[in-house]
């Protein structure tokens, strides 16, 4: 006799029915003739509450909902659109209904209390909402709403938050739970068939409503062309559809009378739809004592704890009966397949026999590590856990014919033949494997869930739509997406970052600027470079700063750049910082020794102080206080002994030092080193010196404190002196019938052109004067003092109209106009 899914469902209405006839009518008949079903969660009201109350009051209540002839009400808080169109020609009312006619004694009209009013606008209003574009949504990662946009519409984005969610959650949920390794469990897998194709078919837009799950085949993308396929129904694989492969490629594998179906995302519905199961699973199973450690957004396995009640196979098969249905129920349309095995990798691997809408149970009465035979024969080769494509073609370079596990069971029946064929890490997981066991790294799941789960890093990666024209644009881009992590990730969970990795996508060589992938990446190269922080930050500047400075080793032009990754790791709670980081002074007092009473008072007992809770988001960074102690401030030697401190009381007294405490103030000083050598201390230095020069440049041209370069005349800077020097050499070469030296000229020429070259105009025009000023002062005395000769003022009179003059009239030549100004000459 077969056993069918129809049969199954009757005999549970039957026993149902059976059960209500004990309580029908115990109140009232209010209810009589009225057949009522409960569709999904309801409120004020539950499905528990409304199912007592209607069969107290004569009603009849209906488990499931087999066919819709046979019912005279509907009872729903909310509906898809999908059961709107469904039930549209039925009595489809609120739980208000109900309640109100029991408070009323009184069956009051169904139609006051319809939820479909107005059916068709309804649709014409969703469909409207689904077409019209989203203003806030921007393709430009200039935008200061790029980030946010693209993480919510990222599937993997969406994933990874949420898988985070679910493992804190369970982490709060069992933390007085704790699993020993002597515990033995049977594990259920449980995952979700075509997760994200079934809920979005399920809450699939109006246009698409005379689509069939079972019979059409169905993919969830963003788009079309180029776009990826994130999940396929079982139809659209029987043609070869992957997830990950384009629509373009997908719609070539169909044949011609066939349409692919591509379904928008539907995010909120996702997480509903995944909360529900872990909320099921947890409130609705008690076996379990909450132990479901979550795999994914769609996939869990449970853990049952071996006793006489679950060591019976038909028990575990019922229990899987009730767990698949009630979620079916509770989704509205939504399958869960489940593998149960006595270890994770048997689970897993009978979770593929059972995929797709059933059950597996692996599990064995009589021994309950080792795979039996027959178990081993359906699984094939590429379903084995840890065995990829490249070691799979190893594999079958020497033996073609292994096919399955028990084929390479037999092949390879000891664990020194597996590791000389598969390595010794490799070769122990697949000997433990066809043994039915898991390896040490699979049991950390179970049984060192904390550590596992904790969180030890965040990350932001971002793929598409990067194209930027410059530098400013990529700062501006890395302060958002730091900014974004640090406001949603890492203070609200008081973290602190001690190591930063940068990783960037750049163009290849010879990869087209614009890919086939709208906006993608296309072909790149990977380049990654990390940053230790020294002490554990969650300053925004300081680490936007670092990742410039990291960008900027990186080297990748603008223009080149099509993904930006940033990894903030080594996480520090904020509490861990400040429990773990507290000086040796107290220790130093507790045993005896008695240190000097101003390195007492420099060094409070806590390094960190804790953070007020009304601080601006962009901390100041905390400075220990052993920092600003006396000895700590002379350390500048060797970080291996103390030769290098002047005093010798410091020294001797930090020779007497435990250790313990001797050990901690070398760490210290390693790291005041390191934050004097790092990058990120040598850019503010930078950024300091170009501000400070900024303020200055228009207070000082002349003088000490110039920030030009000083123009020199014979290694003289001070230009009065420069002038004395010059009356003192027309003074003597004057009186030398050559006049001066043509070397000296020369010299003489290359310093005027420099001061003009400056803007200096006026000091040029200054020493013409001096010189104009002298010739006119001797030319009068020349026929009283005889050591004047004529020759020497002559060669004077040269250099001031061949070689003066001509620098001055540069003046009037010039295309700058700061230079053209009028100067009389005085000569």
């Amino acid at each position: 006799m077969v056993y069918t899914r129809g049969d199954y469902f009757a005999n549970k209405e039957e026993k149902q029915f059976s059960r209500d006839e004990h309580s029908k009518g115990i109140k009232s008949n209010l209810f009589n003739n009225c057949i009522i079903y409960v569709n999904g969660y309801t409120k004020p009201w539950n499905r528990l509450k409304l199912h007592k109350e209607i069969v107290a009051h004569g009603g009849t209540f209906k488990q499931f909902l087999t066919k819709l002839s046979g019912i005279t009400h509907i009872i729903a808080s909310n509906l898809p659109l999908k059961k709107r169109i469904q039930f549209q020609n039925r009595k489809v009312v609120t739980p208000n209904w109900i309640i109100d006619s029991i408070e009323q004694g009184k069956l009051l009209p169904w139609q006051d209390y319809s939820l479909l009013k107005d059916t068709d606008e309804l649709q014409r209003k969703l469909v409207l909402s689904k077409t019209t574009p989203n203003n806030n949504t921007s393709t430009d990662c200039n935008d200061p709403n790029f980030i946010v946009n693209y993480l919510a519409n990222s599937r993997l984005h969406l994933l990874s938050d949420w898988k985070s969610q679910l493992r804190s959650t369970y982490l709060t949920n069992n933390k007085a739970n704790h699993i020993s390794p002597h515990d033995e469990f049977i594990i259920l897998h449980i995952d979700f068939d075509s997760f994200f194709a079934t809920v979005s078919y399920l809450y699939r837009p109006a246009s698409f409503q005379n689509i069939q799950f079972d019979k059409d085949p169905i993919v969830v993308c963003h788009g079309q062309g180029s776009s990826d396929i994130a999940s396929c129904n079982y139809v659209a694989r029987k043609y070869g559809i992957k997830n990950g492969m384009w629509v373009k490629h997908a719609m070539t594998l169909l044949p011609h009378d066939t349409t692919l179906i591509t379904l928008p995302y539907n995010f909120e519905v996702f997480k509903i739809t995944s909360q529900i199961l872990f909320d099921t699973l947890n409130n609705e199973f008690t076996c379990f004592n909450h132990k479901i450690i979550p795999i994914s957004i769609d996939e869990c396995i449970a853990l049952l704890p071996r006793n006489h009640h679950f060591d019976d196979h038909d028990t575990i098969q019922k229990l899987c009966k009730d767990i698949r249905d009630k979620i079916f129920e509770l989704t509205q349309g939504c399958i869960v397949s489940i593998g149960v095995g006595y270890s994770q990798v048997s689970a897993r691997l009978a979770l593929k026999l059972a995929k797709p809408d059933g059950v597996y149970i692996d599990i064995n009465n009589n021994n309950h590590h080792d795979n039996d035979e027959d178990f081993l024969t359906k699984i094939e080769l590429r379903d084995l856990p840890g065995l990829g494509p490249t070691m799979q073609h190893k594999l079958h370079d020497f033996y073609p014919n292994i096919k399955t596990l028990s084929q390479l069971l037999h092949q390879f029946p000891t664990i020194d033949s597996l590791r000389q064929m598969f390595g010794n890490k490799l070769g122990l997981k697949m000997y433990l494997t066809l043994q039915g066991q898991d390896d040490d790294e699979s049991k950390r799941l179970i049984y060192d869930t904390e550590n596992l789960f904790t969180k030890k890093s965040i990350s932001l990666e971002i793929n598409w739509g990067i194209r930027f024209q410059t530098m400013k644009q990529i700062d501006q881009f890395l302060a958002r997406a730091t900014t974004y992590l640090i406001e949603t990730k890492l203070i609200p969970d008081s973290y602190r970052a001690s190591s930063i990795t940068l990783k960037i996508l750049k163009r290849a060589q010879g990869a087209p600027i614009d890919p086939p992938k709208y906006l993608g990446c296309g072909r790149c190269d990977t380049l990654s470079q990390s940053s230790n922080l020294g002490v554990p930050s969650g300053d925004s500047g300081i680490i936007t700063t670092e990742l410039q400075n990291l960008f900027r080793i990186l080297a990748c032009p603008p223009l080149e750049l099509r993904g930006v990754g940033i990894h903030f790791q080594k996480l520090v709670q904020t509490n861990t910082i400040s429990n773990k980081q507290t000086t040796g002074i107290e220790t130093l007092l507790q045993r005896g020794i008695s240190p000097s009473p101003q390195l007492i008072d420099s060094i409070p007992t806590n390094r960190l102080s804790p953070i007020p809770e009304d601080e601006p988001q962009r901390r100041k960074r905390q400075i220990s206080p052993l920092k600003k102690s006396r000895i700590y401030n002379n350390f500048h030697g060797n970080d291996d002994d103390f030769n290098d401190i002047p005093s010798t009381f410091q020294r001797d007294f930090l020779n007497e030092l435990p250790t313990q405490i001797r050990n901690e103030i070398k760490q210290e000083r390693k790291i005041d080193a390191k934050a004097k050598r790092s990058k990120l201390a040598t850019l503010q230095q930078n950024i300091a010196k170009r501000e400070n020069e900024e303020l200055n440049k228009t207070n000082h041209f002349m003088g000490k404190d110039s920030i030009f370069e000083p123009i020199k005349f014979q290694h003289m800077e001070d230009f009065k002196q420069i002038c004395t020097m010059i009356v003192q050499w027309i003074r003597e070469t004057i009186t030398d019938s050559m006049g001066p030296h043509q070397k000296d000229v020369k010299l003489f020429k290359k310093y005027l052109i420099k001061l003009y070259n400056a803007n200096k105009v006026h000091l040029v025009l200054r020493i013409a004067n001096i010189i104009s000023t002298e010739l006119n002062l001797n030319s009068t005395r020349i026929n009283k003092d005889m050591t004047i000769t004529q020759s020497g003022l002559q060669e004077w009179d040269k250099i001031l109209l061949n070689v003066v003059i001509p620098i001055l009239h540069q003046n009037h030549l010039t295309f700058q106009s700061e230079r053209k100004i009028s100067i009389e000459y005085d000569v």
